[in-house]
């Protein structure tokens, strides 16, 4: 008895919890306590941006610089985090934003634009989680400079966004981040446990039964 019992614990013990998935959203909300934020304001034109980083972040493109100040015009007269993608392989590649301390993030949100000018640019995103594996992707529009957000309640260690075209040309201003996370098993994992609870304790009646 007490070696099935212990059986059921370690099996238990093994049942993986889910990770909740990276939701994508316009507007503001994503972020409700802003821990970690870049304005980008001390950017100068062909400044490298391949490993830039700004208050406890990392906001890094590789084979990439700073094009040109204030591609977000009238949404904010100083500098911006605007990418030329152009100049050295690879063209196309991800800006990648994380916290430099390896802190999870479950909110980020920003205003975005493109060099392109399009005000319906189509944008790419994913975001990985602590192991490096994809937790949540996908393919949005926002009008010129809106605010893009990104959350999840276990929290994802990077973001990578690119515009959905030829070579990366996007435009990142007001970037805010929120920190931490509050992983709890799925619904799937609680109920199987509870289920090993409820047999365990009826295995303990049936023998007490059995006994008397």
């Amino acid at each position: 008895m007490r070696r099935l019992i212990l059986s059921l614990v370690i099996i238990g013990g093994c049942l993986p919890l889910s990770h909740a998935q990276t939701v994508e959203s316009s507007g503001t909300g994503s972020v409700t306590t802003v821990d970690l934020s870049a304005n980008f304001n001390s950017l100068a034109t062909f400044d490298s941006l391949v490993n830039y980083t700004e208050g406890g972040l990392s906001i890094a493109t590789p084979g990439s610089m700073e094009y040109a100040p204030d591609q977000m015009g009238g949404l904010d007269p100083t500098e911006d985090y605007y990418i030329y993608g152009g100049i050295t392989n690879p063209y196309n590649a991800y800006t990648d934003i994380s916290v430099l301390a390896g802190t999870l993030m479950s909110g980020v949100q920003f205003n975005i634009g493109n060099g392109n000018g399009n005000n319906s640019e189509s944008y790419i995103w994913q975001t990985l989680d602590a192991q490096g594996v994809v937790d949540g992707s996908g393919t949005f529009s926002v009008p010129l400079y809106g605010v893009v957000g990104f959350s999840n309640s276990d929290g994802f260690a990077q973001l990578d966004i690119k515009t959905n075209t030829g070579f990366n040309a996007v435009a990142i201003d007001n970037l805010e981040v929120q920190t931490g996370s509050a992983a709890v098993p799925d619904s799937g994992s609680t109920a199987a446990l509870a289920g090993m609870g409820f047999m365990i304790l009826g295995l303990c009646g049936w023998r007490r039964a059995r006994r008397s």
